[in-house]
């Protein structure tokens, strides 16, 4: 399994050479990759900074930072980004930026410079946030999704509660929904067909029994939706969310990948 396969932005040839590598291999080869239906990455502030830059831990790149003759060299280095692409998920003691985009830091520190706007960006986070950035290409995207070896994944973490503000991404709770809609506005592949694919294709794969298709002797574990919206989900038989709400009572459990018997 090939995981977090999504057409980052400048490496469009790259991609489109492994999808078509993909393609050649023989059709009983078990090998598929997964991706998330949306245009964002969640990144580390650090990694914004040059190579050169991410040496060591937080500490020595956070030194480096602020000292001032490097710091003018990190400006120069930092890549050239839409503003407007870059929101801010999570900012450790920082929580008032939470939400706001490069775009609001440039008009906070009264800069029309997104790189100055990005360096005070991390020396007020002390490298300490992550951000959502959106640099998939939208058109590869959509053609890997009907790729015969692609899976969905949901990708994100079970947050527990906390004080601390974190913006929570789309893939968190619209992952699948997303990809529905995406797959009839787009006319990606029949809907039974997409269905089939983050259901009966996860549990054949993964060899997860008695689960993935509505079948007599099979775990009672459905959904229900329309336009691109959950309606109902049923786990176990018993109503797990219903009218926007999960009901506090959990009725599953953790479903983990079996080897199969030869």
């Amino acid at each position: 399994m090939i995981s977090h396969f999504l057409p980052i932005r400048g490496f469009e040839k790259n991609y489109k050479a492994a999808l078509q590598k993909l393609s050649e291999l023989p059709e009983k080869t078990e090998l598929y990759f997964d991706l998330s239906p949306f245009l964002t990455s969640i990144i580390p502030l650090y990694l914004f900074l040059p190579p050169w830059a991410r040496k060591g831990g937080l500490l020595e790149m956070k030194e480096a930072l602020e000292d001032e003759w490097l710091q003018k060299k990190i400006q120069k280095e930092i890549p050239a980004i839409d503003p407007n692409s870059i929101i801010i998920s999570r900012a450790e003691k920082n929580d008032l930026l939470v939400g706001r985009s490069l775009k609001d830091c440039m008009e906070m520190y009264d800069t029309e410079d997104v790189r100055i706007a990005f360096v005070k960006l991390m020396l007020a986070t002390e490298l300490k946030a992550s951000v959502f950035y959106e640099n998939i290409n939208a058109d590869l995207l959509t053609e890997a999704i009907g790729h015969p070896r692609c899976l969905i994944g949901s990708n994100a973490a079970s947050l527990s509660k906390t004080a601390e503000v974190i913006l929570k991404p789309e893939r968190a709770r619209r992952t699948f929904p997303k990809f529905l809609s995406m797959v009839e506005e787009k006319r990606i592949m029949p809907i039974e067909k997409a269905i089939e694919r983050i259901t009966k294709k996860p549990a054949l794969l993964f060899n997860i029994e008695h689960r993935g298709e509505i079948k007599e002797g099979f775990f009672a574990d459905l959904t229900g939706f329309r336009n691109g919206e959950i309606l109902f989900t049923i786990v176990n038989g018993h109503v797990a969310f219903e009218n926007h709400e999960v009901q506090s009572r959990p009725h599953g459990k953790v479903l983990r990948h079996r080897v199969a018997k030869l």
